[in-house]
């Protein structure tokens, strides 16, 4: 019975998360958005490096980072994805030494732009779902 009210807590906010994600990296608005040399428009990363075409988009239950964070950044390093939704996040709980995992897991896997959603308070900390984006994230917001 738990699992499934934590089930119903952490997707809605996920499929939230990416949607919002991909309406404001797709939107056309985004401010990296420049000219190119044939007066066409090309979107460009957080680095100002070209955006392909093709936007690559999945989710990774990190289970709470049991596997270890630097094992979880490099196989999202591996796959080298535009978006990716986390599942089982902690946010600054005992289990893994207070750390922020989103921050973290950006960090070592090359991601400039994250977001995090608290689904449950667990602890001192936070437990939910997260976003790591390779595109500026303009704006969050998490509907209930």
């Amino acid at each position: 019975m738990k699992r499934k009210k934590l089930a119903k807590n952490i997707l809605p906010p996920l499929i939230l998360i990416l949607l919002l994600c991909l309406i404001t990296s797709c939107a056309g608005k985004n401010s990296n958005t420049k000219p190119s040399a044939s007066n066409s428009s090309a979107a460009k990363t957080g680095d100002g490096s070209e955006a392909s075409a093709t936007l690559t988009i999945a989710t990774f239950n990190i289970k709470h980072g049991a596997e270890g964070i630097d094992k979880i950044a490099e196989a999202i390093k591996d796959i080298s994805l535009d978006i990716i939704g986390l599942e089982e996040v902690d946010v600054n709980c005992e289990r893994l030494g207070y750390i922020d995992e989103t921050k973290e897991i950006s960090e070592l896997a090359g991601y400039e732009y994250y977001a995090f959603s608290k689904a449950i308070s667990l602890g001192d900390g936070e437990y939910g779902t997260a976003i790591l984006s390779r595109y500026p994230i303009e704006s969050f917001e998490v509907i209930v």
